[in-house]
């Protein structure tokens, strides 16, 4: 679905919970980078540097994969 943080904070910042997250001081991007990083250290989720663009691109790992699948 997103390729890069930048497509997550795009996809975050048009949901319901982004207009909740208003009214209550919260901010859905931060909350939703952090997870991503927690994805990260658990080696479900990886960054990998694209050639053309030199942007980072997030990648599921198999493990992230059979997690996925296995629920």
């Amino acid at each position: 679905m997103s390729e890069t943080e930048a497509d997550i904070d795009e996809l975050m910042q048009r949901t319901m919970c982004s207009v909740q997250s208003q009214s209550l001081s919260v901010d859905v991007c931060s909350t939703a980078r952090a997870s991503l990083q927690q994805l990260i250290n658990d080696g479900l989720v990886t960054r990998k540097r694209r050639q053309a663009t030199d942007q980072w691109r997030l990648d599921v790992t198999s493990l992230g994969r059979a997690v996925y699948k296995g629920k």
